[in-house]
């Protein structure tokens, strides 16, 4: 009787265990793992900066006055919720605070106060000028404190709109463009640009790399300080001058018949009638000016491609030792 009751409190308090023999924590589900956030995140700041002072100009009372502007600066940005910061990265933003005195026998000071950050060199509003004649450095010290009170608000406004600031995501092909606005992947910006674009075209530099301006004759982005290339086709002047030719023969063609033909007499009164023999010879006039101005302007634009081929083609004469010859480089 024992033996049995113990058998089936066992069989109660572990039934897995007893039947199966598998662990009872088998029974537990696995933690299901966090899922990664989609597509890059941007980059944050905390409300966070460094300090530096530069009083070099004040001689030997640099180290010290140096010491005292940094620890009256540092107060004032921990008072704002500002954490310091030894941090000398490029994404800490920095207060720079610098000090110099000011020429004359007068003596004083003048004082400059930048928050400086990588995107942002200074930022917005956050600049400060003074100037501080006939003062003591504990006056000096007071005029710093009140700037850097006042710019202090300004950081921390310049931290939380970096923070709301669209992220930019990054690809490496059209695919990962999903705005269809932005559906094409700029291999030099690895960034989402409008697919009006077409590749090896460009209006402006900013269509080009970083070492590239865009030739605004042929359109093409060209290596700077690089000759750009010859322009395909007729020139200006050439399409100019096809377009008068043209122009004129037509209006030289319709002259030679306005004067080809006969005048119309009328039958009641045979010795008057109507002729077109004016209309074409003004016609026949205007269309030969065309004509001679349309050969003039095609020549000059040819010429003119003729000497931008020649521009292009250099031959240098070289030598050293043991030789000595040209040397020609060019475009073809």
């Amino acid at each position: 009787m024992f033996v049995a009751t113990t058998l089936a409190l066992s069989l109660v308090l572990s039934p897995v265990s007893a039947l199966t023999g598998a662990p009872l924590v088998a029974l537990v589900p696995a933690a299901t793992p966090a899922s990664k956030p989609a597509g890059p995140a941007c980059a944050k700041l905390d409300y966070r900066a460094r300090v530096d002072v530069d009083a070099a100009g004040l001689g030997a009372d640099a180290q010290g006055v140096a010491t005292r502007l940094r620890s009256k600066a540092e107060n004032e940005l921990q008072r704002n919720d500002i954490m310091l910061s030894s941090d000398a990265g490029a994404n800490v933003p920095r207060m720079v605070v610098k000090v110099v005195p000011l020429p004359g026998e007068d003596g004083g000071y003048s004082f400059t106060i930048d928050i400086n950050h990588a995107d942002a060199a200074p930022i917005k509003d956050g600049s400060s000028v003074g100037e501080c004649p006939l003062c003591t450095e504990s006056e000096l010290l007071e005029k710093i404190v009140g700037a850097t009170r006042a710019l202090a608000p300004k950081l921390r406004a310049y931290v939380s709109d970096y923070n709301n600031r669209p992220c930019d995501t990054l690809c490496s092909a059209d695919a990962d463009c999903k705005d269809p606005t932005l559906s094409r992947c700029n291999q030099q910006s690895r960034k989402c640009e409008a697919a009006t674009k077409t590749p090896g075209v460009c209006g402006s530099d900013a269509d080009c790399g970083p070492n590239q301006s865009c030739d605004p004759a042929a359109r093409t982005c060209v290596d700077r300080g690089a000759t750009p290339p010859p322009p395909s086709g007729l020139n200006g002047k050439q399409k100019a001058g096809i377009g008068l030719l043209a122009g004129g023969v037509v209006g030289a063609g319709v002259g030679i018949g306005l004067l080809a033909k006969p005048p119309v007499y009328d039958d009641a009164e045979a010795w008057t009638g109507t002729t077109t023999r004016p209309p074409g010879i003004a016609l026949l006039a205007v269309g030969g000016v065309a004509v001679v101005s349309g050969v003039v302007l095609f020549l000059l634009g040819r010429r003119q491609a003729q000497q931008q081929k020649q521009a292009r083609n250099v031959v240098n004469p070289v030598a050293g030792a043991g030789f000595y010859g040209l040397s020609w480089s060019g475009r073809f």
